[in-house]
């Protein structure tokens, strides 16, 4: 990864970010004040339904990270191919 990839990886992170905070917000306000009379700590099933869909994201991309490994080391390989037959 070169430096402009890096730069655009962190501008990504940066925006995705502001966005979940602002919109976390507005929907944990909401979820608060429709369910204040019934049941109040429903915000906090929220939080956690959220937390198990984060962890079920980095279980199954964990799990994939040998598939993305072999398919960066082939395409290395088949780079050094390339370089070799040009040479």
């Amino acid at each position: 990864m070169d430096r402009s990839e890096t730069a655009q990886l962190y501008a990504s992170v940066g925006l995705v970010y502001s966005f979940s905070s602002l919109f976390s917000i507005v929907a944990y306000r909401y979820v608060y004040d429709v369910s204040l009379e019934v049941f109040p700590s429903a915000y906090l099933l929220m939080s956690s339904s959220l937390f198990i869909l984060a962890a079920y994201g980095s279980f199954v991309l964990y799990t994939q990270k040998r598939h993305f490994d072999a398919k960066e080391a082939e395409e290395q390989r088949g780079k050094e191919l390339e370089a070799e037959i040009e040479e």
